[in-house]
This record gives C-alpha cells, sequence and structure tokens, in this order.
C-alpha cells in the first residue's frame, strides 16, 4: 500500500512486457487498491483478455482510474451487457449515465451476481 511512484511504474513495466496469463493477473492486483502513476489505455485492452483472471483483475484496476476513455469503455461495455462496466462509473460518473447505467443492470437468479451488480452500483 506504500509503493513509491517509481515501484510502481517498474511494475507497470513489467506487466505491459509480460505476456503470462497468470502473471499479469498477479501484477494487476497490485493496482487493486490503488490508481495508476499515470493512466494507459493499454489497461482496458486488459478488460478484454482471454484469460478471466486477467479480465477480473484488469477491470479491478481500471475502476481506481478517471479517464474518458475509461468513461466511453464503460458505456460501451454497458451496451454489450457487460455488468463489470458498472464499476468502472466509480470514478468516471458523469450527470445522465443514471440512465444507461439503469438500463444496463439485468439482475440474475445468482444472489452472488446481484449483490455484486448492486454494490457496484452503490459505489
Amino acid at each position: 500500500m506504500h509503493a513509491s511512484d517509481s515501484d510502481l511504474k517498474s511494475v507497470l513495466q513489467k506487466l505491459w512486457d509480460s505476456t503470462d496469463p497468470s502473471e499479469i493477473a498477479c501484477l494487476l492486483r497490485v493496482f487493486s487498491n490503488r490508481a495508476l502513476p499515470s493512466f494507459d489505455s493499454r489497461l482496458i485492452e486488459l478488460c478484454l483478455h482471454p484469460d478471466k483472471d486477467v479480465r477480473h483483475w484488469a477491470f479491478n484496476a481500471l475502476e481506481k482510474n478517471s479517464d474518458p476513455a475509461i468513461r466511453k469503455f464503460a458505456h460501451q461495455r454497458l451496451q454489450d451487457g457487460d455488468r463489470h462496466a458498472i464499476g468502472l462509473f466509480t470514478n468516471n460518473f458523469e450527470q445522465g449515465d443514471e440512465q444507461a447505467i439503469l438500463t444496463g443492470i439485468e439482475l440474475s437468479s445468482d444472489q452472488f451476481e446481484v449483490h455484486s451488480i448492486l454494490f457496484d452500483v452503490i459505489k
């Protein structure tokens, strides 16, 4: 939690250089509670990675950042029915986004998934 910007930049460089999904997922966890030192759109690309764990941790890390590209991506993913997009509005919400979020919510019968969706809406 107290890594220097220099340390975080080193982690990012290793992340961008890695091709191993398990290593990428581990490196993304470093950013599960903090924004990148400076936003990099490659993080958005990792949200579309074929590996489920990479996608999970990429969305988690992306939520901590603020950038117009994230908001645009969130709207696109929401239109495609991706419930993970709701969390991307946490630091990228603008008035009027609530309608897109409400339209994009599709509650399932899975109680854990409903809990996760509604928790993201609250955030």
